[in-house]
């Protein structure tokens, strides 16, 4: 069975002034901070792109969603084998 994707992008204080309420079901609010989760992200044009599967919002969503993120409000992306791999995830365990 193949690992699964994983990715966390966190975004600037601006972005969450400007895009919010518009983002707040894709958000995780975590001891690391605010970010959102996510399956796989790509940079197109101006925009960073995120897909965000149900699961990773708390079934907030019903189907996976693209977000078109301008690129100005990236402040920084990771991406890992899983969750936990990435470091944000929500654990017991000191990173």
């Amino acid at each position: 069975m193949k690992n699964k994707k994983s990715v966390a992008v966190v975004l600037t204080k601006e972005s969450y002034e400007f895009l919010s309420p518009y983002i707040d079901p894709y958000v995780k609010d975590e001891r690391s901070g605010k970010h959102i989760y996510g399956e796989s992200f790509e940079q197109v044009g101006a925009f960073f792109v995120v897909i965000v599967a149900p699961e990773t919002t708390g079934d907030k969503i019903r189907s996976p969603m693209k977000l078109f993120i301008p690129v100005q409000y990236v402040k920084f992306a990771v991406e890992g084998a899983s969750v936990c791999s990435i470091g944000f995830g929500t654990t017991d365990k000191p990173h």
